[in-house]
């Protein structure tokens, strides 16, 4: 599956984010967000681009959220 050039950074962002999920007792609970603007920083992201980038970053968190619970149910 091809990625739209549109994504490119928020897939990045996603994937640097990779080492920050939390975990409870019941298993992954999401992404640690106080690592968000280090990241962005280090990505040299200009800072009003945050909140798009932040918001579209969550989609990925969502629906990777739900495909890992999804899984766990087969």
């Amino acid at each position: 599956m091809a990625l739209w050039p549109d994504n490119d950074r928020a897939l990045a962002l996603f994937t640097r984010m990779s080492t920050q999920w939390r975990v409870g007792p019941g298993g992954v609970i999401g992404l640690d967000y106080a690592a968000v603007p280090v990241v962005l920083r280090m990505m040299a992201v200009p800072r009003a681009d945050w909140p798009a980038l932040f918001d579209d970053m969550r989609t990925l968190e969502i629906e990777t959220l739900r495909l890992s619970t999804s899984k766990k149910g087969t």
